[in-house]
């Protein structure tokens, strides 16, 4: 390896408690619109891209090679997927960070440091080969082959049954031996469920709140709600009390008090109860176009500015980008750290013969910005 490779991995792998979060919105009409941001670290001695990818029904993937398989597991996409995928240079990196399908599916891969395990590559063989997929590609799989979450969630009660849903390996990616991440599924319905591979094997989850973030496990960041009985929309009355016979009362002079007490920092339980109580008490958008309004302006409540997180060789995590999936038009809107302005795709008015890359963040002011005089 290379001098500036192992540089590199060390910066990443000292620092790797990368922040995401994913959201659910639920419009008055029905419409579901899901709101992801992606928080990472700057990659030192290298420029990282993100484009969104639009890819038609029919298209081939095809997995990495295994030591014990004689051939490369592939399979085909039963419908149109519109993805985020990352490039590194000129490398693009193997894991779909998330997307959407034409049947109104969505997932998300979050960074799940210090609990995800996944099994290394030299332990498929004989039936498996053709049964198994790299942690970085469950997002792929799950959009290529699925419609609906109830779909999904029947196949993953089939534990061990690699015919229902693949057995996952450990492929490095990003210059790291291993991607420790978690999944998030949303469908058109409104049904949710997070997967999770730890060392006590496959869990599921039915994502009731419509929050994910990052470590530790879901079943933990929903005992912590646990700790918030007071959050609530509605302001306090105030602080009262009694001296001498007679009662004093001090109203506060300001709105927001019923949030007291909600965490603020950008550690991944904070972010959990922070989105989950702000999804939870909010006023419920009317239709898909304010559902997208308001799934942007909740994820601005946990947005990283650059160079807030330090890490030990300098600034840390920031918010690469931001995507809000409207799973009943299935269409996309985006927007990156320096581009600010919100861009859309829509599955229906992507080709149908060929891959389409979007840029998700053109790096330059004058795309985000309107001169006025």
């Amino acid at each position: 390896m290379a001098l500036v490779q192992k540089i590199l991995l060390l910066s990443l792998t000292t620092t790797l408690v990368s922040s995401c979060q994913n959201i659910r919105v639920r419009a008055t009409d029905g419409s579901i619109v899901i709101g992801r941001s992606m928080e990472f670290e700057q990659i030192p001695g290298r420029e990282a891209r993100t484009y969104y990818i639009s890819e038609s029904a029919g298209t081939s993937y095809t997995m990495a090679g295994l030591p014990n398989c004689a051939a490369h597991m592939t399979f085909t996409s039963k419908y149109k997927i519109g993805r985020i995928m990352e490039k590194v240079g000129w490398i693009w990196l193997n894991t779909t960070m998330g997307g959407i399908n034409s049947a109104g599916m969505s997932g998300s891969t979050l960074y799940f440091t210090g609990f995800a395990q996944f099994p290394p590559p030299d332990t498929v063989r004989g039936e498996e080969c053709s049964h198994a997929i790299p942690q970085t590609s469950v997002v792929l799989w799950v959009l290529a082959n699925y419609r609906s979450v109830s779909q999904l969630a029947e196949d993953l009660k089939k534990e061990g049954d690699w015919n229902a849903f693949p057995y996952v390996w450990n492929q490095g990616d990003l210059y790291m031996e291993t991607v420790p991440v978690h999944f998030v599924f949303h469908d058109a319905e409104g049904r949710s469920v997070v997967l999770e591979y730890t060392k006590q094997g496959r869990k599921v989850y039915e994502n009731t709140v419509g929050v994910v973030t990052n470590s530790p496990e879901y079943s933990w960041h929903m005992d912590n709600l646990r700790n918030y009985p007071q959050l609530r929309r509605r302001d306090w009355p105030g602080f009262k009390w009694t001296y001498n016979g007679t009662r004093y009362k001090q109203e506060p002079l300001w709105t927001g008090t019923g949030l007291s007490g909600i965490p603020g920092d950008y550690s991944s339980p904070s972010r959990f109860v922070k989105a989950a109580a702000l999804i939870t008490k909010i006023t419920t958008p009317t239709n898909a176009d304010d559902a997208v309004v308001q799934a942007f302006h909740l994820l601005n409540a946990a947005d990283i500015p650059f160079g807030i997180i330090g890490g030990p060789l300098g600034p840390s995590d920031f918010t690469w980008w931001s995507t809000v999936h409207d799973l009943t038009r299935r269409c996309t809107y985006f927007r990156g750290y320096i581009d600010l302005a919100v861009k859309r795709v829509c599955l229906a008015n992507a080709s149908d013969e060929e891959m389409e890359i979007f840029p998700v963040d053109d790096r330059d002011f004058e795309g985000g910005i309107v001169k006025l005089n």
